[in-house]
């Protein structure tokens, strides 16, 4: 399968590459994992990603008329998926992450591989804590390592807007993580 960095792809129409009767087939092959993985470090939930990602697809399907060449691809799809994700959370008014608990207190001071790992999932729960607005643009830029201007396009919002929130979104971080660093149990954003 090619490749999934669709980052500087930008034809005139997302399909005008693709010819034949598998249109759509290779165009949803070609950017599936990068837009269900999208969509999962927005909802850590693997049924619910794939059911996203399955919107992000008809939506884009949909309105594959509208795309303007004036951006990349990638930020037309990123902006579709990133904007279902956010839609999807606030309809379903999507209950608060579980609060962090003792489980990552031993793992926050371990130099085990297994361990070290189970820290990387701690950073991903403690991302799902923060509001949407701040969770999108960190997902963007240290996920996706999305640069300030394309989060801007993306979020349709201003670089200051961008710079703004992903220090706010950090500092909300440090906030929730420290306590568990520190071996300390509970905390308050």
């Amino acid at each position: 399968m090619e490749s999934m960095n669709f980052r500087n792809d930008t034809a005139a129409s997302p399909m005008s590459a693709y010819g034949g009767e598998r249109v759509m087939q290779d165009f949803v092959e070609r950017y599936y994992g990068r837009v269900y993985r999208l969509c999962y470090s927005f909802v850590r939930d693997r049924k619910e990603a794939c059911d996203l990602a399955q919107d992000v697809f008809v939506k884009l399907l949909d309105r594959m008329d509208s795309f303007r060449a004036e951006a990349d691809l990638s930020t037309w799809i990123y902006r579709i998926g990133v904007n279902t994700c956010i839609d999807s959370l606030r309809k379903r008014k999507r209950r608060a992450a579980e609060p962090f608990d003792e489980r990552y207190h031993d793992v926050a001071h371990s130099d085990d591989f297994a361990e070290k790992a189970a820290v990387s999932e701690m950073v991903r729960d403690a991302l799902m804590e923060l509001p949407i607005k701040y969770r999108a643009v960190v997902i963007l830029r240290e996920f996706e390592d999305r640069s300030y201007r394309e989060i801007a396009e993306v979020l349709e919002c201003s670089v200051g807007t961008v710079e703004s929130r992903l220090y706010r979104g950090r500092e909300m971080l440090k906030r929730i993580l420290h306590p568990i660093i520190r071996g300390e149990v509970g905390h308050e954003v």
